[in-house]
């Protein structure tokens, strides 16, 4: 059963859609101009996106260096809301705040996104993703964060208590849908120094077993966003979901 969340402050700083996939041989920057060119007029910024690449030559005269290899582009609406990426690997689609509903964005990331598929071919997807940047703002210069955050990073008892900051990772398969949930946290800074702002980053992803037909690739997406909100709603307390609800 989808899990259904809409807070009246949702703490989403910035919602994607993700896909990679396989292209086949051929002139893919030349493909991908002319999907810059379609998507000009709702995306009128764009700028060029570079891979880093590692050349090393041996023999007599060796040479290590970095090279910068064109893969796409990132375009950005006029009223900076809304971004798309298209490059030789994949696809992606993200919404700054303020995120409304899960459904208008799906709608539009496809629709982008079948234009990218009729435009570029690709062979196959290999990876999707949803990926939420949650802000969580408490009105408090100082807090314990066990009170609004379920797992959070654990001070010896022999050491301060109080955090400056701090960065923590976890990894997590969601093996009930195939999934690997990388759930990143960190202290942000605050809208004002009467709050204390936590960084709740959740990208849940699939590489194995992608669906081949489009509808079933769209499918798993909703089990992805189900999936997302099931680890939202088990990362927070019932006092931080009071503050954004």
């Amino acid at each position: 059963m989808s899990e259904q969340l809409h807070y009246a402050k949702a703490p989403i700083m910035e919602a994607t859609i993700d896909l990679q996939v396989m292209l086949p041989n051929g002139p893919i920057l030349d493909q991908l101009e002319l999907l810059l060119k379609e998507l000009s007029v709702q995306f009128p910024e764009n700028q060029k996106l570079f891979a880093s690449e590692l050349f090393v030559r041996v023999g007599e005269d060796p040479l290590a260096e970095t090279r910068q290899r064109h893969i796409g582009y990132r375009l950005v609406s006029a009223d900076k809301h809304k971004i798309v990426q298209i490059r030789t690997n994949g696809f992606s689609f993200s919404i700054q705040h303020p995120y409304d509903r899960w459904e208008p964005f799906r709608d539009e990331a496809r629709s982008l996104w079948n234009m990218y598929r009729t435009t570029l071919t690709p062979n196959n997807v290999t990876r999707i993703a949803v990926r939420n940047i949650n802000r969580l703002d408490i009105p408090l210069a100082s807090v314990e964060l066990k009170n609004y955050l379920r797992t959070v990073p654990e001070v010896s008892g022999d050491l301060p208590q109080m955090l400056i900051s701090y960065f923590m990772q976890l990894v997590i398969p969601k093996e009930d849908i195939k999934s690997i949930a990388i759930i990143n946290q960190t202290i942000a800074p605050p809208p004002n120094q009467d709050t204390t702002s936590v960084i709740l980053d959740i990208d849940l992803f699939r590489e194995a077993e992608i669906p081949i037909d489009e509808d079933g690739v769209w499918t798993l997406f909703e089990q992805l966003r189900d999936g997302k909100n099931l680890i939202f709603k088990a990362c927070i307390t019932p006092e931080m979901e009071a503050l954004i609800s």
